[in-house]
């Protein structure tokens, strides 16, 4: 990812079956990855709220529970239902194909939300299959910064490294 306002370090750790650039300024917050899960902060909080812009990366093994992968894809399809009765004022804007990384299929969710401190969010997130690796990756920032993050979120899915 080239931003020449911003200094980015390559995400790497021992578990994870990727690489990520990051901004230096953020926080990496690695405790959960024995479970496969990977959280990076922005350093600047937003609004009365303070929520700050993250990525989460979750990653586990297959469990191979559907006999193709278009039945996986699918699944993830159908859990719209379930965001709009967990997420306050869950609206789905956007569920497509797409890709993660640069060949990796996977079904991009875009959406907006409130968190419960009331502040607008939204979500763009991927999820795929690969070398019998399941990924989750997430991108949340507040709406006001839309036209700002829209297109970073999506370059950051292109940039996103699969290590399998």
């Amino acid at each position: 990812m080239h931003n020449p306002e911003i200094e980015f370090t390559l995400s790497e750790h021992r578990d994870a079956r990727f690489r990520l650039p990051i901004p230096q300024d953020w926080e990496m917050d690695t405790s959960g990855s024995d479970q496969g899960v990977f959280i990076y902060m922005g350093s600047e909080a937003w609004g009365s709220s303070r929520f700050r812009p993250n990525i989460v990366v979750i990653q586990r093994a297959y469990d191979h529970r559907h006999d193709n992968d278009e039945d996986y894809y699918r699944e993830i399809l159908a859990t719209d239902a379930g965001l709009a009765d967990q997420l306050a004022e869950y609206r789905n804007i956007h569920l497509s194909w797409d890709t993660l990384g640069e060949d990796s299929a996977a079904v991009l969710r875009v959406s907006s939300y409130r968190n419960e401190e009331g502040t607008p969010l939204m979500l763009y997130q991927w999820n795929a299959l690969r070398s019998g690796l399941e990924v989750n990756f997430a991108i949340t920032f507040p709406t006001a910064d839309y036209s700002v993050w829209a297109d970073l979120a999506y370059a950051w899915a292109k940039d996103f490294e699969w290590t399998v």
